[in-house]
């Protein structure tokens, strides 16, 4: 029996080839380079964008999405890339919010508002992601460590730096509707923002988020927030932000604490608590850095942002 065999034709320089691995991979010279899938994927992930935003244009709450982003300047998918790419980096999310708020307090069913937020929430995510946080990489800045390292970290966003030099945004994470309303039932409808009031409390010994660990609680006295970074804690592991918070009694000679209450704030209001409420600089960017850098912050994210 005679045996033929065939030898295969080589590949021209330059030329595509597309293995079982799923991949492209181009001829330079004698070797073969993978062929880098980026702009194939950007592309894809514009166009799934798109199309999020076109669905929740005619969802039963289309109306209520467009009034939405006619107030943010917002008129086409062209001008949300636009508005997004150009304005700061917290724009996303103050539209998302816009629209979670508005949308929440309108007529209709709970899935009508499902089915818009999670439309309109991922087109903003997917624009976001491609247009600002892929242009954050490029701006960097030099930090030197403690051990004399130097390294770099991205600048854009920046509200300042921590004790070791990291820089740390200004920007809030988009998170799914359902992980925000879970997290206000555990703060007893306190807004975060806001001021910390006695009823907000009470709520949350009721649901077992907070803690009396002195006192007993007035419903005319203020509460004082935490000002030094021993007023707060957080686990490396954890799901929450730990509050000290009190009510005091003033005298011309000293202030007396009348109550104190441990707060485990839920992660999906810590950032914006520390942005608003913590007058120290640097003991705010310290948390933020260590919260954002935490396993527990990034299951959390993993879990209840928006995608």
């Amino acid at each position: 029996m005679t045996l033929l065999f065939y030898k295969a034709k080589a590949a021209a320089p330059g030329e595509i080839r597309h293995r079982k691995d799923g991949r492209d991979w181009r001829k330079i010279g004698t070797k073969w380079a993978r062929v880098p899938a980026v702009h194939k994927v950007v592309l894809n992930d514009l166009q799934e964008a798109e199309h999020h935003f076109n669905y929740s244009m005619v969802t039963n709450m289309g109306n209520v999405v467009a009034d939405v982003l006619s107030r943010h300047g917002v008129t086409d998918f062209n001008s949300l890339v636009s508005k997004l790419k150009n304005g700061p980096p917290e724009t996303a999310h103050k539209i998302y919010k816009d629209m979670y708020d508005t949308i929440n307090t309108s007529p209709g069913t709970h899935e009508d508002r499902q089915a818009a937020l999670h439309l309109i929430g991922h087109a903003l995510v997917k624009v976001k992601a491609i247009h600002v946080e892929s242009t954050r990489a490029k701006m960097q800045v030099k930090v030197t460590s403690k051990t004399g390292k130097e390294y770099y970290r991205s600048q854009v966003g920046v509200t300042g730096k921590t004790g070791r030099g990291d820089v740390i945004s200004t920007e809030l994470p988009l998170l799914k509707p359902t992980a925000v309303a879970v997290a206000k039932k555990r703060v007893g409808g306190w807004t975060v923002t806001g001021a910390l009031e006695t009823p907000h409390v009470r709520a949350m010994l009721a649901n077992g988020t907070a803690k009396l660990v002195y006192g007993k609680l007035s419903a005319k006295k203020a509460w004082t927030m935490p000002v030094k970074a021993e007023d707060m804690h957080l686990r490396y592991l954890g799901d929450s932000l730990l509050l000290r918070v009190k009510q005091s009694n003033k005298t011309r000679y000293r202030t007396s604490a009348t109550a104190k209450v441990e707060i485990k704030l839920p992660y999906a209001f810590a950032k914006a608590f520390l942005m608003h409420h913590i007058k120290s600089v640097r003991t705010r960017n310290n948390f933020i850095f260590r919260m954002e850098n935490s396993k527990g912050y990034a299951a959390f994210l993993d879990k209840a942002g928006a995608k």
